[in-house]
């Protein structure tokens, strides 16, 4: 059966009221995977570089029912969503050359609303964050391969 993802959308006066509550309610129905502070960085195409998206919790968490994964990161300084996507078993994490305490992979992303093709940058402060987030990152999307194939 095919994965069905619906992003969460939210004007920003509803994303305030609720923004107590989510923590809450992402340990009640998710199982969190990986939580480290970070700095996102996303590709401008036009200026052809990175750019930064967001500091904040970078999170895996896992669908205690259906077992899907997804990257979640809420920006602590603009307030609002930089990262919504899933964890696919065909995405490819990437040590990135300029530092060991950051990753480089790409994803259909949600946090606009709409589905965008993105390829993010991730910088931790420590090599062992990084390290626990690509061993979780990897473990995340080989879980979901093999729940599909018992589907």
């Amino acid at each position: 059966a095919p994965f069905v993802f619906n992003p969460i959308v939210q004007n920003e006066s509803a994303r305030e009221e609720e923004e107590e509550d989510e923590e809450d309610d992402d340990e009640e129905e998710e199982d969190i995977l990986f939580s480290e502070h970070a700095e996102l960085y996303c590709f401008d195409p036009l200026m052809k570089q990175m750019k930064k998206r967001g500091t904040g919790e970078l999170k895996i968490l896992r669908d205690k029912i259906n077992k899907i994964s997804r990257v979640s990161m809420y920006n602590e300084q603009l307030l609002n969503i930089c990262a919504h996507h899933l964890l696919l078993p065909q995405m490819e994490l990437e040590s990135h050359q300029a530092s060991p305490n950051s990753y480089l992979w790409s994803a259909i992303d949600f946090s606009d609303g709409d589905p965008k093709f993105e390829t993010f940058w991730v910088k931790f402060r420590t090599t062992d964050q990084a390290r626990k987030f690509a061993t979780s990152f990897n473990n995340a999307k080989y879980q979901t391969a093999d729940d599909g194939k018992k589907r």
